[in-house]
């Protein structure tokens, strides 16, 4: 009985520390001055359906496409004045406010829930999102954060309506499948490599390679500069997408195994395109 006891409270223990873990990588972003410019690269020359179209929302404006299991936002706000990936959203499975509970009891620092894009409707019913920063999980220049959309069923049909779209039209120009890893670099592999997976919903599948229950997997590698390097999406066919890269002058950096999108085209993102 005392055995049977034991066991129910551990599992009951267990259940609790699980419910507010991250999903996954909801969608991440590159801010530019050249946004606007760059998200008619991607969804008009690459045909990446469209999640939102670009526009101003308030402090920042920004477009999205899809990459399939995650969405790619193009943003620029006051003082953006270079283009780099500096965002990644991660999408709590419960509440924000479970989620800063759940921080807490591991001993994990974070900011306070911002929720100054948070409005009501005449029914009562919430609107926008929330925002919560867990820090020292990964370098700053990551930007790193947790987005909690309100209305968070109609955001997912607005996801899977792109996402099949994307499948309709056999991936775009470049026949893309999905996202498969965020690169991340730091000069201090070791502190990150043990820090991130500490995240509840991480799952740390090899030293520097972590996954999520869904989506696509985040890299992180050694090197003397912090940022986020580059991104990697797998196509059908590398062979169709060089073809199709060539005849528009986009092709960047060939490697035995991968290709680049010329840098030059995107103002110096680095996306690299592998087959499955």
């Amino acid at each position: 009985m005392k055995f049977l006891f034991a066991l129910t409270v551990a599992l009951i223990s267990i259940s609790a520390k699980a419910k507010a873990q991250v999903n996954k990588i909801e969608h991440f972003f590159a801010s530019s001055p050249k946004a606007e410019q760059l998200f008619r690269f991607f969804s008009k020359e690459l045909e990446l359906p469209i999640v939102w179209p670009y526009k101003s929302w308030g402090d920042f404006a920004s477009g999205g496409v899809t990459l399939g299991n995650v969405v790619f936002e193009l943003v620029t706000f006051q003082g953006a004045d270079t283009t780099s990936f500096n965002g990644i959203a991660l999408e709590p499975l419960h509440s924000m406010e479970e989620f800063e509970k759940e921080l807490d009891q591991l001993g994990i620092a974070h900011d306070t829930i911002d929720n100054s894009n948070v409005s009501k409707d005449s029914t009562g019913a919430l609107n926008g999102w929330s925002l919560f920063t867990p820090k020292d999980l990964l370098p700053n220049e990551a930007n790193l954060f947790v987005c909690d959309y309100k209305k968070r069923q109609h955001i997912a049909d607005g996801r899977k309506k792109a996402a099949d779209k994307l499948k309709e039209i056999n991936g775009g120009k470049l026949g893309v499948l999905y996202l498969k890893e965020i690169v991340v670099s730091t000069s201090d592999f070791k502190k990150y490599d043990e820090q991130f997976p500490k995240l509840p919903g991480v799952t740390k599948q090899q030293s520097g390679l972590f996954s999520f229950r869904d989506g696509p997997d985040l890299r992180l590698q050694q090197e003397a500069k912090n940022r986020i390097p580059k991104i990697v999406i797998v196509v059908e066919s590398i062979k169709n997408a060089k073809v199709f890269l060539e005849s528009k002058k986009l092709l960047g950096n060939v490697h035995a195994n991968s290709i680049f999108i010329f840098s030059e085209a995107m103002d110096g993102l680095q996306i690299e395109l592998v087959e499955r």
